[in-house]
């Protein structure tokens, strides 16, 4: 029901012993999520999984920084994600890259076209395009999906040296589409593959997906 564990990083410590026991390496991605959509309060379901502001988000944040300081892992690292320009307003997300500069930063962008449009109507431009405006686009971005994206906005991503993370499964699934693969590809983007869900977690099939849908 949304009630936090009484230690709040209590899945960040058990992923990152299970990422130690398995011997990898990982980047926890503390998600940022704020509002039911433009100018829309919180839907009673998103309330389990959001901050109460932009504040104790931040906090946080810095218990996870600690924590991985105290960890002193060259395996283990951390980074935040703030949902979407839905889910989060411009100056909460200008203020949380403001204050951890330096960490990797992940945002769902342009996955279905109902955000797109929302988008532009709200600020006449589309996600990549506001990030890029905000000067929130640069080389410790990811941009999640990326499925709506346009010839002009891979161009922006290649020109700011961001990254684009596909998750053909949960793409598949909703019906969204997939993102111009090829086209970042043969622009150098960096490409990377996620879930996004937890109906399966092979990234042999994702990547098998993407390969289909682009031949």
């Amino acid at each position: 029901d949304g009630t936090p564990y009484d230690d709040s990083l209590a899945m960040s410590k058990a992923l990152a012993q299970a990422a130690k026991d398995s011997g990898i390496r990982l980047t926890i991605l503390r998600t940022i999520y704020l509002h039911g959509g433009f100018d829309a309060p919180l839907e009673e379901h998103q309330k389990r999984f959001a901050d109460k502001d932009i504040d104790k988000a931040l906090a946080e944040l810095k218990k996870l920084e600690d924590f991985c300081a105290d960890e002193a892992d060259a395996r283990i690292d951390w980074g935040f994600a703030g949902h979407s320009v839905r889910a989060m307003r411009l100056e909460e997300l200008q203020k949380v890259c403001a204050t951890f500069p330096k960490r990797p930063f992940h945002m769902h962008v342009s996955e279905q076209q109902k955000e797109v449009k929302e988008c532009q109507e709200r600020f006449g431009l589309t996600p990549i395009a506001l990030l890029e405006s905000e000067g929130l686009l640069d080389k410790r971005t990811t941009l999640v999906h990326a499925t709506h994206a346009s010839f002009e906005e891979v161009e922006l991503i290649k020109q700011h040296g961001s990254a684009v993370c596909f998750c053909p499964g949960t793409e598949a699934d909703l019906g969204d589409g997939l993102g111009p693969a090829s086209e970042l590809f043969q622009a150098g983007v960096p490409i990377s593959l996620g879930t996004d869900g937890q109906t399966f977690s092979s990234i042999l099939q994702e990547a098998r997906r993407l390969e289909m849908h682009e031949r």
